[in-house]
């Protein structure tokens, strides 16, 4: 989370909608030519293409109702088990994200049905939401993707984007993210013509094409992990080796672990100090975890919520001084409370913890003769 801080995000591009606030391309409206199988009256498949307007609104989208020969939108009660945010919490809560790819059946089983899932992420995290049909859209289920905020913002959607290893054409949902804030998310799949939903209430929003509604599906949810949680070239953020204090602010996010490198002499003292940043916008006290490991990944010294010296007892942010015996490489890693056995050279097996932005202060307390 240290590093790259300026870098762009990976965007969502190709037949994709985006909030006007989400960081990912944004296609004008009325762009977007999409070509669908649509099935002939003697079965053969033949391609339609056909325009479809894109709508940025995500809760009350202009209605096309007002168009001539439209018929209205459908705004039908909510029976649906598992099309809200609460519901996912307690149905479909895919919990962290890690480097093991998540795999769910289902189906949509009538023209209004959703399937709202809840997940967690790390910071900067890049997330592959892939749909995979057997007969890859149309004439099976028409699919449809909606990636939400926890303020049910919609920040992605699409209908049809060939995946990697998919076969072209594309008629399979496919959405690529990248979440510059760490927490809890949302994803929703429905079918093509029912992406005017509210996540929040369930109310439904059906557009009046009636093919391709209903039908089962795989969602396949992959991601590129927390960037810089590993003791890895390229990783791990250097500390400037000359310095005698060094600090750095940082925020920590659900299963996020920010990995520092620095240089040590032999017999040299070094103390690592978390302190809150306090203030607008940053939120209450961080209770953190510092672990100290060698050029290895073997982890050297452990410390959660500790205090430092000066330090009143309610300061139990972390705190850690260590003596290294040989010179050297070495890793600090900041991590909330709860998350204490992640693996520093692979970056698994992180757990859910306290989260916050923090203050790291670094300081060589004895340098030796």
């Amino acid at each position: 989370m240290a590093q790259d801080l300026g870098s762009p995000l990976t965007g969502v591009h190709h037949h994709t909608e985006t909030s006007p606030d989400a960081t990912d391309f944004v296609p004008s409206r009325n762009e977007a030519l999409e070509t669908r199988l649509m099935a002939s009256a003697d079965s053969s498949r033949i391609l339609e293409s056909m325009s479809v307007e894109r709508v940025p609104a995500v809760f009350a989208p202009a209605s096309p109702a007002s168009k001539p020969g439209n018929p209205p939108i459908s705004t039908l009660a909510a029976g649906d088990p598992d099309d809200t945010f609460a519901e996912a919490l307690t149905q479909h809560d895919l919990g962290p994200l890690d480097a093991q790819a998540v795999t769910h059946g289902d189906a949509i089983d009538n023209p209004n049905d959703v399937d709202m899932f809840a997940f967690r992420v790390g910071p900067r995290e890049t997330v592959h939401f892939d749909i995979d049909t057997t007969t890859n859209g149309p004439p099976g289920l028409g699919s449809y993707l909606r990636v939400f905020d926890a303020r049910g913002t919609e920040l992605a959607s699409n209908n049809d984007r060939q995946a990697p290893g998919d076969p072209a054409p594309g008629f399979d949902s496919y959405i690529p993210y990248t979440f510059s804030q760490g927490g809890r998310y949302f994803v929703g799949v429905s079918n093509w013509q029912h992406y005017r939903y509210d996540p929040i209430s369930g109310t439904d929003g059906l557009n009046p094409d009636p093919r391709w509604l209903t039908g089962g599906y795989s969602l396949v949810i992959t991601t590129t992990g927390d960037p810089d949680d590993q003791i890895a070239i390229g990783e791990a953020t250097a500390i400037d080796p000359l310095a005698l204090t060094w600090s750095e602010s940082d925020r920590i996010d659900a299963i996020d672990v920010d990995m520092y490198s620095f240089t040590a002499e032999a017999g040299q003292i070094v103390a690592f100090d978390i302190d809150s940043a306090v203030g607008p916008g940053y939120g209450g006290q961080f209770h953190g975890t510092l672990r100290i490991f060698d050029s290895a990944g073997r982890q050297l010294a452990l410390n959660s919520n500790g205090v430092g010296p000066r330090e009143a007892a309610a300061e139990d942010e972390g705190y850690l001084e260590h003596t290294f015996p040989v010179a050297g490489t070495y890793f600090v890693g900041v991590s909330g409370t709860g998350n204490n056995t992640y693996d520093a050279r692979t970056g698994e097996g992180d757990a859910v913890a306290a989260e916050g932005s923090y203050t790291l202060t670094i300081t060589k307390v004895w340098t030796g003769p």
